[in-house]
């Protein structure tokens, strides 16, 4: 076991430090619970099972991060969160979005050309995701929404974990049983060839019992397929007549960054 006793900023005014003997999915959350105090008093705990890599760790608040992520290590230091970076600017999504939707275009010429049905490309989740935060920055003033988070989608100091789920058809969207959020903004991105795109806000915790009696079948709640496990399926037009929901955005891809 390697326990860095001292705080973490005897160690970041060195150069680097080393810690071998790690992979991903090797470290249990277990073991990691309770370890991050603050930046300042940052203890390591981990097993060593086998020697795969070497993580450095310098005074780059990002190398920092990545670390923690590696580990599944949850930062407490609301400071520190604070100052976490957030570097998925307007630039890269535009770029993406742009990328994406080339991409998205030239395979359905394909099909139509070729006579062979492709299946065709969802909108990626750090687009989608991204989207939504900076609807939020321009259209609700939330410039606190980040995409660079510890939990959820987004992270708000205003609305706390964000949710974001985003729909390109009438099919139904997917819900982890055990996740968790503040509040959940849907995208309706079913026009979106068309540029047009809506965003409708639904203020209701994961936990709220109005959320858990959601009907997602003729005889389940959304609460009652988690308690089994079970990821529950809904789509919006059948989920928006059970709850309250407001439109916060309509309109095109360009008019959300005015």
């Amino acid at each position: 076991m390697l326990f860095l006793k001292e705080p973490i900023s005897t160690y970041l005014c060195k150069s680097t430090i080393k810690i071998k003997g790690v992979r991903y999915g090797i470290l249990k959350e277990s073991l990691l619970k309770g370890i991050v105090y603050s930046l300042d008093t940052l203890k390591i705990r981990c097993i060593i099972e086998r020697v795969q890599e070497t993580v450095k760790i310098n005074k780059n608040n990002d190398d920092i991060l990545d670390f923690c992520k590696i580990y599944n290590i949850k930062l407490k230091d609301k400071t520190f969160e604070t100052n976490m970076k957030d570097t998925y600017t307007e630039d890269i999504l535009k770029e993406q979005y742009n990328t994406h939707k080339h991409y998205y275009l030239v395979r359905k010429e394909s099909s139509d050309r070729l006579k062979i049905k492709f299946r065709l490309p969802c909108i990626p989740e750090d687009i989608s995701e991204n989207i939504i935060k900076f609807i939020l920055h321009y259209k609700r003033d939330d410039t606190t929404s980040s995409w660079s988070c510890n939990k959820g989608d987004l992270e708000s100091k205003v609305e706390g974990i964000q949710e974001c789920k985003c729909f390109t058809s009438d099919g139904p969207l997917s819900f982890t049983p055990s996740g968790d959020w503040d509040v959940i903004y849907f995208l309706d991105a079913r026009k979106w060839l068309e540029d047009n795109f809506i965003l409708y806000r639904v203020p209701l915790k994961r936990t709220s019992t109005e959320w858990l009696n959601i009907k997602v079948s003729k005889t389940q709640t959304f609460g009652d397929q988690c308690d089994q496990g079970r990821r529950p399926h809904i789509s919006w037009d059948a989920l928006s007549p059970q709850i309250h929901y407001e439109k916060i955005y309509e309109g095109t891809f360009k008019d959300i960054f005015n």
